[in-house]
């Protein structure tokens, strides 16, 4: 799921790259991840997630088909 699903710390740091290696996000936070954490702690239903620009890509790829994204 989303863009970052299939990286993992240790292989972003086999590759050189800082943090989660997820390529849309900066390498400070990604909210693809975060988004992930969010439907693993199985507290939500639904997570409606609002965004505003090209760095809510990746957090949208991370939803399921019962969230809901606004952009």
């Amino acid at each position: 799921k989303g863009c970052c699903a299939s990286r993992s710390a240790s292989a972003a740091a086999a590759n050189g790259s800082s943090g989660h290696g997820c390529p849309l996000c900066p390498a400070n936070l990604c909210k693809g991840l975060e988004v992930q954490r969010l439907q693993y702690s199985n507290t939500y239903e639904h997570i409606v997630y609002c965004g505003d620009g090209a760095n809510d890509i990746c957090p949208a790829l991370a939803l399921t088909p019962n969230d809901v994204v606004l952009a």
